[in-house]
């Protein structure tokens, strides 16, 4: 039995440093982390990015499509991959508005010190600028999403932002065969307002790999997500020059209903659900099919439950010493 838990321990331990989804590690970085982008704009918006690049076949060809369809992009680069042979793609990326941030292509880097880790990166970020002549804004993805408190620290140290993804906003196939076609419908499907969705121009070990299946899914799902109503966004937009990520916008308080009756106001307000033909309010007021009723007093945990929308008011009579209407359910 005791083998059997510290094996289930151990087993949660491991998931939460390497699990596709956000975890405790993550909640307790707070804004270091971006798993999901909160609401921005008046649009829907998506966040495309690409791993693992800049492949020299791959990422052109992406960037022609991405220009075509006047889509923006995150690049998430390993610094390895960029030499002076593919500079100029790195150049094409900051010129046309995309985001370039850094990619690992070792899953291990969860275990660095904070101050190996900040090192490391900072060195990244300069190997770029040097040969790319812009510097990668302060978003980092590791490789293969493994991440710990440590990791974390050193983010903070650097002033980087974890970024991760949305749940199954993915190119991961299950050990099928990617395509275009599948990863362009499993994304589309899954779409909302800030999901981040990655997908990989490259490969952490082959910089040439194919990648022509990135390349069709981008074609595919650009469109398919404007027809929805979205626009396309960078992460770079998102963690601004200082690295933390916003806070979501608090949830307005809801203020309560003012309704003049009779020169008078209702400053709180409940409104029952349509009642049959015939039956009377417990206040003795008549209800019929597709009415509700409005009344004085205190609002009480089952009247907040059982509530409808307050539309076209109709008429205002006394009840029971309180002023009260009956109005139409939409």
């Amino acid at each position: 039995m005791i083998v059997w838990f510290v094996a289930a321990l151990a087993a949660m331990v491991v998931l939460s440093h390497t699990a596709p989804v956000p975890t405790s590690v993550d909640d307790a970085a707070g804004p270091r982390a971006l798993w999901h982008v909160p609401p921005r704009g008046d649009r829907p918006t998506v966040y495309l990015t690409y791993d693992d690049g800049p492949n020299p076949t791959a990422t052109p060809a992406l960037l022609e499509v991405l220009a075509r369809l006047e889509a923006r992009a995150t690049f998430f680069v390993i610094d390895t991959h960029v030499t002076r042979d593919t500079a100029p793609i790195l150049r094409q990326m900051f010129a046309r508005g995309h985001g370039v941030a850094l990619h690992s292509a070792d899953r291990w880097l969860l275990t660095a010190s904070p101050a190996e880790l900040s090192a490391t990166l900072e060195r990244a970020a300069a190997h770029i600028e040097q040969l790319a002549g812009s510097r990668p804004c302060a978003a980092f993805r590791p490789h293969g999403g493994w991440r710990s408190a440590r990791m974390y620290r050193g983010l903070a140290r650097g002033g980087y932002t974890l970024v991760g993804w949305s749940w199954m906003a993915w190119d991961w196939n299950w050990f099928r065969r990617r395509t275009g076609e599948s990863v362009a419908d499993r994304v589309a499907r899954r779409a909302r307002d800030g999901t981040i969705a990655v997908i990989h121009d490259g490969h952490h070990e082959n910089p040439r790999a194919n990648r022509q299946y990135a390349v069709e899914a981008t074609e595919r799902l650009v469109p398919a997500l404007r027809e929805r109503g979205f626009v396309f966004g960078s992460i770079c937009d998102v963690v601004g020059p200082d690295g933390v990520a916003p806070e979501p916008p608090p949830t307005p308080r809801r203020q309560p209903a003012r309704v003049p009756i009779r020169g008078r106001e209702l400053t709180q307000i409940v409104t029952r659900a349509p009642r049959s033909s015939g039956e009377r309010d417990p206040h003795g007021a008549p209800s019929w099919p597709g009415s509700c009723v409005e009344k004085r007093g205190a609002l009480t945990p089952r009247d907040e439950a059982d509530t409808c929308a307050v539309r076209n008011a109709r008429s205002a009579a006394p009840m029971n010493g309180a002023s009260a209407r009956v109005v139409d359910v939409p």
